[in-house]
């Protein structure tokens, strides 16, 4: 081995050892930041652009039907099954109150 005084030959390994966990604490820091930006943008698109499809109805830019088969096929996309709604929109059901009557159904 090399000729080095006492010393140093004691603080080789110590030193090498940290040198070499603090590479790999690095590389794990890496990686992680990586795997969790991945499921960050993986997880916020589909959201952003579900919201952005259903303003899309509100404004009458997409009908009701495309937008179903939008929402069914990110789903399917997804792997996930969407929850079924109500045959009516939130917007063709008028609150009625206590002593009122229902308005007749045009159907």
């Amino acid at each position: 081995m090399l000729n080095l005084p006492e010393p140093l030959r004691r603080l080789i390994w110590p030193s090498l050892s940290l040198v070499a966990g603090l590479l790999v604490l690095a590389t794990a820091v890496y990686y992680l930041k990586v795997w969790l930006r991945d499921r960050a943008d993986d997880s916020g698109g589909e959201l952003l652009l579900l919201t952005e499809y259903r303003e899309m109805v509100r404004r009458g830019q997409l009908s009701e039907e495309e937008f179903r088969k939008i929402k069914g096929r990110m789903a399917a996309a997804m792997g996930v099954t969407p929850p079924q709604e109500a045959s009516k929109s939130p917007a063709d059901v008028s609150p009625t109150f206590e002593g009122e009557a229902e308005p007749e159904s045009e159907h």
